[in-house]
């Protein structure tokens, strides 16, 4: 009997791996100094890579994606080179080691500013047909840059241009200001910083409660204004800064701070006036009377008008004999400054 040996002879299996990330979450963070915050933040919603091992056989023996039968297959993480082998005991880290999924590598933990964090991935798979090793290895980074720094917007919740009508509103005024960071207001005072300056003719200054008889109180955010005491208007100034983890907050209003106005102008509106308690007549002996002033805007009476009005009473000498071509002489005559009583006493000349 003759026999002959035949030799099977595989053409070599054509092998290629991707890492790319499965789900939603993006392999690229950003981060605001201005909020501390990541975006995404992988410690709230982790990363998925996922390596893809694929094989092709030109025999047609076997083809497709083989990661169910990896072995010797870990993680490594660096920055340019392969470190440390991440294992069980890494909890920034979870790892797929069977099923279809085998490689799968869930990322728990937030990448550094300008520091990318380098994931390894190796893995070897045995040749069914003649035993051959393939080693299949590739790389992914994962970056994280600052984010564009927000320009923040300073403004007060009072129009630039306020009036006030002695006759109809309350005397105090409260100015609170907002500093917005796109959507978010920055409340805590160790971010940002007020200044409240009034407008004098060609310059500015803090407000002074020892030289504005219409300041109030100045907190923070906040200003109160009493308008009784500001004359025909004031003009208010408020600036403002922010700090982020790169910044402090200043002493003082710096050249490029934020800056919000508002003016205040007292305006009195139309008004008509009359008066009563004035009698026809008056009974012998009689020295005093008592009018009362009436002040009325729009066909309304104004309450207590001399808080806000200053009124003047003229009395005049009884006529003299009159003389031929000639007037009658009369007199005025000026009681000293009046009180804000809507009652007045006015002494009758005899």
């Amino acid at each position: 009997m003759k026999k002959k040996n035949i030799r099977f002879s595989y053409k070599p299996l054509q092998a290629s791996i991707s890492i790319i990330p499965a789900g939603s979450v993006p392999a690229r963070q950003t981060y605001s100094f201005d909020f501390s915050e990541y975006a995404p933040d992988y410690e709230l919603t982790p990363l998925v890579l996922q390596p893809r091992c694929v094989v092709f056989d030109r025999d047609g023996v076997v083809s497709g994606k083989i990661n169910s039968s990896l072995t010797n297959m870990k993680w490594m993480e660096g920055e340019d080179k392969p470190g440390a082998i991440i294992d069980a005991s890494n909890l920034n880290y979870e790892i797929t080691d069977s099923g279809t999924d085998k490689g799968r590598i869930k990322i728990k933990r937030n990448v550094q500013v300008l520091t990318p964090l380098t994931l390894f991935f190796y893995a070897e798979y045995v040749d069914p047909r003649n035993g051959q090793v393939l080693v299949f290895q590739d790389s992914h980074q994962i970056v994280c840059v600052n984010e564009s720094p927000a320009i923040p917007g300073l403004k007060l919740d009072v129009p630039t241009t306020v009036f006030y009508n002695p006759f109809e509103d309350v005397p105090r005024q409260t100015i609170k200001a907002t500093m917005q960071l796109e959507k978010d207001i920055l409340t805590k005072q160790e971010r940002r910083k007020f200044w409240w300056f009034k407008q004098l003719e060609n310059t500015i200054r803090l407000f002074d409660p020892q030289l504005d008889p219409e300041l109030v109180s100045v907190n923070d955010d906040t200003l109160v204004i009493d308008r009784e005491f500001m004359g025909e208007e004031v003009g208010i100034i408020c600036k403002g800064e922010y700090a982020n983890m790169e910044k402090t907050l200043p002493e003082q209003a710096s050249g490029s701070a934020l800056v919000a106005t508002c003016t205040i102008c007292r305006r009195v509106p139309d008004f008509d006036f009359d008066y009563s308690g004035v009698p026809g007549q008056i009974a012998p002996g009689q020295s005093l009377i008592y009018p009362k002033l009436i002040v009325t805007t729009n066909k309304k009476i104004i309450n207590n008008p001399l808080s806000i009005l200053r009124a003047t009473w003229y009395t005049k000498k009884k006529k003299l004999q009159a003389q031929p071509g000639r007037r009658s002489p009369m007199e005025k005559h000026h009681p000293s400054p009046l009180l804000p009583l809507q009652t007045q006493l006015v002494k009758v000349w005899t």
